[in-house]
């Protein structure tokens, strides 16, 4: 699969690097979109969650930081995802 590496962020089109962490929800949410996947994640509870299909809140990190864009990319398209622990 090609990632797309260069986004809407910011009201600018801009490069990111998928191996680095997102710099705040909007660039998250822009290179989901950018690559085709669903913008399926929430801030609640302290703590980042995707939203299933089935619309129940599974853990995926605490802060954005913690993850790749490449990686929030590979869950967003997971559809078997469970959650971390």
């Amino acid at each position: 699969m090609k990632i797309v590496v260069e986004i809407p962020w910011r009201g600018n089109l801009v490069k990111v690097d998928p191996e680095k962490p997102p710099k705040d929800e909007r660039q998250l949410i822009g290179f989901l979109r950018w690559n085709n996947a669903p913008a399926c994640f929430v801030k609640t509870d302290n703590a980042w969650r995707k939203i299933t299909k089935e619309g129940q809140l599974l853990y995926v990190s605490r802060t954005l930081y913690l993850l790749s864009l490449k990686d929030w990319l590979e869950i967003a398209l997971d559809d078997k995802f469970t959650g971390y622990i």
